[in-house]
């Protein structure tokens, strides 16, 4: 029912060790523009060639790391849109 309420988001999460105080970072993009919008649709064609399409229904990606590698490089030229960071940051909620 949230029709045109928000614009989807891409995240990424990064868990900052003991030597970083903890402090976790997450960094977002807006798949507003051409080239977020063509990153993600290419980023789910990889993982749908390898997983099928159910896997990114489900939201598989999110609580594992196979397909970050794939993400970084098809969103490296596209302006992050938010970032925040702190102690208390959380990613995503998994098992």
């Amino acid at each position: 029912m949230c029709g045109n309420a928000y614009d989807p988001s891409v995240y990424a999460y990064w868990e900052g060790p003991r030597a970083a105080g903890f402090i976790n970072m997450v960094t977002g993009v807006e798949l507003v523009g051409d080239k977020a919008i063509a990153a993600a649709g290419e980023w789910q064609q990889v993982m749908e060639s390898q997983r099928g399409s159910d896997y990114v229904i489900d939201l598989g990606f999110a609580c594992e790391y196979t397909f970050d590698e794939a993400a970084a490089r098809l969103f490296r030229d596209v302006r992050i849109s938010r970032v925040i960071i702190g102690g208390g940051v959380e990613g995503p909620q998994c098992g």
